[in-house]
């Protein structure tokens, strides 16, 4: 009987098993021991990706064939030299044994002697299979003599056509597979723990909120103990962020030397190192991010706020090159997000790069905009290349570097009649803008004006993403920008999005040819920069669940009349604050609105703008007069004139003078919103 349970155990494992074609082909020809096969395998890869499971089947194949196996454990014998001889002796003696050693990382101390010492003396076709999280050390591929007796494996996640043959295998229902590999993404561990809970846990959000204990086991089996509650803070910060450099861990935690904590997690198994920085395998990096929200939810709202802000002060100085990774790090931080994720694909795959467009990119735009959109707004293009070709970006195709995709990212600071008359899309975006809120002197307008990608014309994607990133770092970048205005075809596809994004549909939509284009807007001085990535932040942490009010529009649109007019008034009621705590510039771009006080905040930017008057010596008159006038608080205009012993036709010229220069300063201030 017992050896009838056992040929039964291993029929039942061998068709559960799925996958590792590879390491199978090559292990059996080490059984074999055919010409250039190894005679030591080293398998590694981090937990829960198979390792053990792959050991079994190395196992059941060789008792198959009659051999001896012998299966060692680290985690539950302590092995030294005189222990492992004795343990697997069988290898050194009889011809075709198997030695099968699991969780090899906690034998790295014996590495040089097996090399040196106990390899070199295995029995003819004996077979040695080292299974680990860890690569070996460097000297096995420095030594010429392991080149071709040793062959090492790194496992992998199981494609999409294995990780549903596993389901299949352990009888998870057709309608919750989708749902079980979004949550296991191709690892094994987190596939079987899945599948142990399939059924009403697992339905098609459970990515985004999985069940805790599947997320416990898989962490229990994946993520060791760490050496310290910092380490396992540094671990997290890996999970929360896109890429993690030093300079990151330096912002994200109580620390001034961030290199060790760098230099350990560039050791784990499950953490990769690439270009921009080190991140961790997607289903472990989920679990982390998961049950640290679970387990301590101010803490991860805390930090994740840190790591905002130093993202956001990335990307906003980013320039060049830089200017894309930046913004991608910072939109990772949505990737939890109910809205932000349905339009975000947030994949790193490169389907393609962005460059500016050339004179020679040309011909392929008009065919990609034709192709897309039609002739006529293929003829916008061309008008729009002549016009501002400097507003161009394509997206090429990695292997031949030819432009797939392209954006175009306008700037109009006027309505001219012939812009208007050739796309009678930024036609409409004028005359909303008029309508409504006008751009002023000294501002402009901007226009997301074609989306242009044919192979998903619009709609989610890698390439989508860039073009989105390169919108978003319009929004982070522009100065002196009055609106906003994204062009998009498919609007209730895009409303969401753009209601998150604070751009909101304009009425009328514009025709050209058979086609009709939405536009979403938003005006910058109404709703700035700061307020309007404050307004996103709940949704970054806490998705779907978040209903979240617009933000206000707290700031008022002055033109330079008005705003001319309130400054003389702001000044003739200096001292008295409860009539400065009405003016209309409390609620302008001069004042920093997130202060605890912003009447003196306004009162602080007006007196800078007065005193700027000291540098110049042509000026400093000027500044007599207005400080006499106003700080000073004489009884009238006369009086302040007899006290800087003027003419009053002297004063009064030089009291003009000085508020047309501060007043001049004050708008350019409030059109660049410094203050803000």
């Amino acid at each position: 009987m017992a050896g009838g349970l056992s040929a039964r155990l291993r029929a039942a494992r061998e068709g559960a098993f799925v996958g590792r074609a590879a390491e199978l082909s090559l292990y059996r020809r080490a059984l074999d021991a055919e010409p250039g096969a190894p005679v030591v395998l080293h398998v590694h890869g981090p937990g829960g990706v198979g390792k053990s499971t792959l050991l079994q089947r190395f196992a059941d194949e060789a008792e198959k064939l009659g051999r001896t196996v012998v299966h060692l454990d680290a985690r539950t014998l302590r092995l030294t030299p005189a222990t492992f001889s004795q343990e697997a002796s069988c290898v050194t003696t009889a011809c075709g044994s198997v030695l099968l050693v699991d969780t090899f990382e906690r034998c790295q101390g014996l590495e040089d002697w097996l090399r040196e010492t106990f390899l070199p003396r295995l029995a003819d076709t004996a077979v040695v299979v080292l299974a680990g999280r860890q690569p070996l050390g460097s000297r096995w591929r420095t030594d010429p003599g392991w080149q071709q007796a040793l062959q090492s494996l790194g496992l992998r996640n199981l494609t999409p056509e294995e990780a549903e043959s596993m389901l299949i295998a352990r009888t998870v229902p057709v309608q919750e597979r989708a749902a079980v590999m979004a949550f296991a993404r191709g690892h094994p561990l987190a596939l079987a723990l899945a599948s142990d809970r399939s059924g009403s846990a697992f339905t098609a959000g459970v990515r985004e909120n999985p069940p805790h204990d599947v997320i416990s086991a898989l962490l229990a089996r994946v993520v060791d103990d760490v050496p310290s509650p910092l380490h396992r803070q540094a671990l997290e910060v890996c999970a929360h962020t896109r890429t993690t450099t030093q300079d990151l861990l330096r912002a994200a935690l109580p620390i001034e030397d961030a290199g060790p904590l760098f230099d350990w997690l560039k050791r784990l198994p499950f953490v990769a190192a690439g270009n921009a920085g080190l991140y961790p395998h997607d289903v472990v990096r989920d679990a982390l991010d998961h049950d640290l929200r679970w387990r301590d939810p101010a803490e991860f709202v805390a930090m994740h706020h840190r790591l905002r802000s130093h993202l956001l002060r990335q990307a906003a100085t980013a320039t060049g090159d830089a200017v894309l990774p930046a913004m991608d790090a910072l939109k990772y931080l949505h990737r939890a997000g109910g809205i932000t994720r349905r339009f975000f694909v947030f994949d790193d795959q490169a389907e393609a790069y962005e460059d500016r467009c050339t004179e020679a990119d040309a011909p392929t735009v008009l065919r990609l905009a034709h192709k897309a959109e039609g002739p006529e707004a293929a003829t916008a293009v061309e008008y729009w290349l002549r016009r501002q070709p400097e507003a161009f970006y394509v997206h090429r195709d990695p292997a031949t570097g030819e432009a797939v995709a392209f954006l175009a990212w306008l700037t109009l600071e006027e309505p001219l009649s012939e812009d208007v008359e050739a796309d009678p899309v930024v036609a409409e975006a004028w005359r909303y803008a008029l309508r409504t809120k006008p751009v002023r002197e000294g501002e402009h307008i901007v226009l997301a004006r074609f989306i242009v990608y044919p192979e998903q014309y619009q709609r989610p994607s890698p390439v989508m993403d860039l073009m989105m990133h390169r919108v978003l770092a319009g929004f982070l970048h522009a100065k002196r920008r009055a609106w906003s205005f994204i062009v998009l075809e498919d609007t209730a596809f895009w409303e969401p999005l753009m209601s998150f994004s604070e751009h909101q549909l304009v009425p009328e939509k514009a025709t050209l040819g058979d086609r009709t284009w939405s536009l979403f807007g938003h005006d910058w001085r109404s709703v700035p920069v700061s307020t309007w990535l404050d307004s996103t932040a709940e949704e970054e942490l806490f998705g779907r669940d978040v209903r979240r009010p617009p933000a206000e529009s707290e700031l008022i649109v002055l033109s330079r009349p008005e705003f001319d007019a309130e400054v003389r008034n702001l000044l003739r009621l200096w001292h008295r604050t409860h009539d400065l705590n009405q003016s209309p510039l409390i609620r302008s771009r001069l004042v920093d609105h997130r202060g605890p006080a912003p009447v003196e905040g306004l009162r602080s930017v007006i007196m800078e703008a007065v005193d700027l008057m000291t540098n110049d010596p042509q000026e400093r008159r000027y500044h007599q007069v207005l400080t006499k006038t106003y700080f000073d608080a004489v009884q009238s205009q006369e009086r302040a004139a007899e006290l800087l012993h003027m003419s009053f036709s002297t004063y009064r010229r030089y009291h003009t003078r000085g508020l047309e220069l501060v007043t001049d300063r004050l708008w350019e201030l409030e059109i660049a919103g410094s203050g803000a």
